[in-house]
């Protein structure tokens, strides 16, 4: 199995870039330049929304619940991709630097999710650990009381 990004916007080259990240990072999916078992090509239109053109499938799906936490997404269906291991993705002209780059970057997440490597997302996407909060011996919500027949033992 490859993988294949193809495009050469600022989305396309960051959601490259952040997929050979997770590909050094574990080794686990080779990156290619043509011929990719999965295609995924990231291009820019007039169109004022994102568009998300491909075959209902979970890889479908993990790239819109991605791209839909940023922005409005429209579905493409009719002539459109019809391979489950295509996806097209078209980002406005009229996006900014930082939101074409937010773009790719939830693409290359959800690529890194869809594959199912969940250790290299924590890596590749910036998960952190959530911070364990410090409690002092009044404010411990374990800590309860001795009763009083504690103290007689």
């Amino acid at each position: 199995m490859t993988i294949q990004i193809v495009g050469d916007c600022l989305a396309a080259n960051t959601a490259r870039m952040k997929t050979k990240a997770a590909r050094l990072v574990g080794g686990a999916f080779p990156l290619v330049e043509t011929g990719g078992t999965y295609v995924f090509r990231i291009e820019t239109s007039l169109h004022p929304n994102v568009i998300v053109d491909g075959v209902d499938s979970e890889l479908e799906r993990k790239v819109i619940n991605e791209v839909s936490k940023l922005v409005n997404v429209l579905l493409c269906r009719k002539e459109g991709v019809s391979s489950e291991f295509e996806l097209r993705l078209a980002v406005p002209d009229a996006f900014t630097e930082k939101e074409q780059v937010a773009i790719g970057s939830a693409m290359s997440d959800a690529i890194v999710r869809y594959f199912h490597f969940e250790d290299l997302a924590a890596a590749v996407i910036g998960a952190r650990p959530q911070a364990v909060p410090q409690f002092t011996h009044q404010q411990s919500p374990q800590m309860v009381e001795a009763p009083p027949w504690w103290k007689l033992w």
